[in-house]
């Protein structure tokens, strides 16, 4: 089989994925997904739901949201056009790396992708004007056991690239901070 993806191995479960572009006089062909190719990361999940996003202003954050319980996920997340920093927070409950986050940059023109397992809230800052997004899901979006955690929360620290002219949804700047009741999960 042709090998179209790179995972390099990691201390924790995130993997920055490297897309490999077959190019030509018409341009390239690239593939986002592959089951063979994602099943060790995927462990028999399949991809149940794909979204896209738009950000239309430079500066925007999105997150950091996860789903709980049976309802829990895992994602694939790629930037088709544009730039973002693109964020992870460990809230698995007994992880050595619990609250700890990771930044990547993921770049249309880089042909990377991160990996976001179960365990983990996610968001990311649009870099650029006119990014997109798409995000494979291992389940459905399910309204009542989505959650967020404020993703300027002190306990969290994130160190969001971009400070000026933030734009955020409503309901991502109005959740309250964690507290010392937060255990993950």
């Amino acid at each position: 089989m042709d090998k179209r993806f790179k995972f390099p191995k990691k201390k924790i479960p995130i993997y920055l994925v490297k897309r490999k572009k077959i190019k030509d006089s018409r341009g390239f062909f690239e593939r986002l997904y592959c089951k063979k190719e994602f099943y060790t990361l995927l462990k028999n999940k399949d991809i149940k739901q794909i979204n896209r996003a738009y950000t239309r202003t430079k500066s925007t954050i999105r997150g950091m949201h996860y789903q709980v319980g049976g309802n829990s996920e895992d994602k694939i997340v790629t930037c088709v056009k544009g730039k973002v920093f693109d964020v992870v927070v460990d809230i698995r409950k007994n992880s050595k790396n619990f609250l700890k986050w990771y930044g990547k940059i993921l770049d249309s023109k880089l042909n990377n992708s991160n990996f976001v397992p179960y365990g983990f809230a996610h968001g990311y800052q649009s870099l650029t004007d006119e990014c997109e997004m798409i995000y494979f899901h291992t389940d459905f979006y399910y309204k009542n056991t989505s959650k967020i955690i404020n993703c300027f929360d002190p306990k969290l620290s994130i160190k969001w690239p971009l400070k000026t002219s933030l734009i955020i949804s409503k309901k991502d700047k109005d959740m309250k901070f964690i507290d010392n009741r937060f255990k993950g999960i």
